[in-house]
């Protein structure tokens, strides 16, 4: 049953540009995605808008939006190779990200549209991942990781990547996904099923017992609000798999997917989990983990399009991704009910998706990133 319309139309969401939505007064998107109304000082001619009341006013929003197109802005940062992971620190003044890429290179930026180069120094490195955190110093350090030669490669900065220092574990293979668990704690996956844990800032990794993957292990998302951690991958033929931790990683326990081949991403709101299979996006909440579809517009009969890749930020909301050359971007209110918003322009396949600095930055192939904003 459809929301029924307020009385009143807050003025924080009504300056659009006329003739947006014939009919209707239009939303403006940015200051519904700064979320105006709840912490935030109104600006200038906004004095009321806290008319009326606002969660009314954003399920009516949230229905009257969904054919809404959102534009992202291509940009090409110099990098040469394809960007495949990005880090944002955001702590007291402190809002940065790095983005790595193979062949050693980094990308420092503060606001997701110019770009500095920060190289690790190794040509022959090549980096799938990259994370964050404030250590147990609190030194802010970013933790990279990938391959280099046929070597499992781990590299990490306390200078926002001017320089690195090697922190790889032992053995070949190729790591493809980073972690912090806070403090000096920090787990990796590889393309072999494998997870490292390292509670020493990469000083020493170990595996933990319980973690068993025979193939891949395909991603990995924490919850520190939940103190529980997932990985996801495929560990049979076929086989969707998922592992739990709720000690830091330090032990691990299996937990029910639905029936698919591979489980492709996951992330967490802090009430609901979402997973990316090959099979479609699914829902569960964290006490039951019990999985059910997710409701997905825009996708029709292209198959192609259905996200491998979800994300969530408490600044930015969901998102979703389509990792292919025709990038299909999907946003959600509750992660439950998704719609596509946008095709990201030229042929770069994305690669991974964060928020930074009040954009959501998709990163690319041949050194392309992907700016722009979403509502669910």
């Amino acid at each position: 049953m459809s929301t029924p319309r307020p009385a009143q139309l807050p003025l924080w969401c009504t300056d659009a540009p006329a003739g947006a939505f014939p009919g209707r007064i239009a939303p403006n998107t940015a200051k519904l995605q700064r979320g105006w109304g709840n912490d935030e000082a109104p600006a200038a001619g906004h004095a009321n808008f806290l008319e009326g009341n606002k969660a009314d006013w954003l399920n009516w929003l949230i229905e009257h939006v969904e054919g809404l197109p959102f534009n992202f802005e291509t940009i090409d940062t110099g990098a040469g190779s394809d960007l495949q992971s990005i880090a944002f620190l955001d702590v007291d003044e402190d809002r940065e990200a790095l983005i790595v890429a193979a062949g050693g290179l980094s990308r420092y930026t503060t606001d997701g549209f110019s770009f500095i180069a920060r190289d690790t120094g190794d040509g022959a490195d090549s980096l799938y991942s990259i994370a964050c955190a404030i250590d147990n110093t609190r030194t802010a350090r970013f933790m990279a990781v990938g391959q280099n030669g046929a070597a499992r490669l781990a590299r990490t900065s306390v200078n926002r990547g001017s320089s690195w220092s090697d922190v790889s574990p032992a053995g070949n293979g190729l790591l493809t996904r980073v972690v912090s668990l806070g403090a000096s704690v920090w787990l990796a996956i590889g393309n072999d099923g494998g997870l490292l844990r390292t509670a020493n800032n990469g000083g020493a990794w170990a595996n933990p017992p319980g973690f068993v993957f025979h193939l891949n292990a395909h991603d990995i998302f924490h919850s520190a609000s939940l103190g529980r951690t997932l990985v996801v991958g495929n560990n049979g033929t076929p086989d969707g798999r998922c592992q739990q931790s709720s000690d830091q990683g330090a032990s691990w326990t299996n937990l029910a997917v639905p029936p698919v081949s591979s489980v492709l991403s996951v992330a967490t709101d802090g009430s609901i989990w979402v997973i990316a299979t090959s099979s479609g996006m699914w829902w569960a909440d964290d006490a039951t983990f019990s999985w059910s579809p997710c409701s997905m517009r825009g996708v029709g009969d292209n198959s192609g399009s259905v996200p491998d890749l979800v994300r969530y930020d408490p600044r930015g909301g969901w998102i979703a991704v389509k990792k292919s050359v025709a990038t299909a971007v999907f946003s959600s209110h509750d992660g439950i009910v998704w719609t596509r918003r946008a095709t990201l322009q030229g042929a770069y396949a994305a690669k991974d998706v964060a928020w930074v600095n009040g954009y959501w930055l998709i990163t690319r192939a041949s050194g392309r990133v992907s700016r722009g904003l979403t509502v669910g």
